[in-house]
């Protein structure tokens, strides 16, 4: 990579950081990783899931407690996905997905040479075009 390349990429890095989508989702992550009921219960979640790939793996499996192990895992990701923080996380990520999406197509017609058709990356059209707009 050449030295300019290098600045170049330095100084979009810092536009980046300064970027409404970058900060929302930063500030998502944020709140994500310090709610403490939401981590509670995808570890929850997650340990239901080992269980009932365990209990799945087993010779003889016990059909009854796949079926309580599958509603109980349902019951958690209800609750996890209707938490608003999981939500905005979510929200935040998508969009993060959408503008790396752009950025890279975006470097991919400059070194291919070939026009970026899609103006929302190859990640499609999230509906929010507050990036492109």
């Amino acid at each position: 990579m050449t030295e300019n390349l290098k600045k170049l990429l330095r100084d979009f890095s810092e536009e980046l950081k300064i970027d409404a989508s970058v900060q929302k989702y930063q500030a998502a992550r944020e709140s994500y990783l310090d709610d403490m009921k939401l981590m509670a219960l995808i570890t929850e979640y997650n340990t239901i899931q080992t269980k009932m790939e365990e209990e799945a793996q087993k010779e003889t499996t016990n059909s009854d407690e796949i079926s309580e192990l599958d509603r109980k895992s349902e019951e958690f990701r209800k609750e996890i996905f209707e938490n608003a923080t999981y939500k905005a996380y979510q929200n935040a990520e998508e969009d993060i997905n959408v503008l790396l999406a752009t950025i890279n197509g975006e470097i991919m017609s400059s070194i291919t040479g070939e026009e970026n058709e899609d103006s929302c990356g190859s990640g499609g059209c999230s509906g929010n075009c507050s990036h492109c707009h």
